[in-house]
């Protein structure tokens, strides 16, 4: 139950501290000769426009159901924008774990 406590508070914290980062999200995307339009759909396409207590419970809920939301420079959900990097990551773990059978074969054998 603490690590339960802990988990949420630390995530409190986070996410509090990254909106407290000075400056505009939507228009440190789209840069300085953006449109108050594009600035504003950007906002409300990431849930900006919303109060910050209702985002983070929207993110929490998420996270829990395993949706870690969206990469911005690619605007894919995170797991999908990571599921190649994961799939090189399960490749190398397996060939390190064929190299150390060999070698423990070979100390057990000799």
């Amino acid at each position: 139950m603490l690590g339960l406590v802990t988990v949420f508070m630390v995530s409190v914290l986070i996410f509090c501290a990254v909106n407290l980062l000075p400056g505009d999200f939507a228009q440190a995307i789209l840069g300085q000769g953006a449109t108050p339009e594009a600035v504003e759909a950007i906002r409300r396409d990431l849930g900006l426009d919303q109060p910050i207590v209702q985002r983070y419970f929207s993110w929490f809920l998420g996270a829990i159901q395993g949706d870690f939301g969206t990469v911005v420079p690619m605007y894919a959900n995170y797991i999908d924008a990571h599921s190649t990097k994961l799939a090189h990551a399960d490749d190398v773990g397996n060939l390190w774990m064929l190299d150390n059978s060999r070698i423990c074969k070979r100390w057990w054998m000799a």
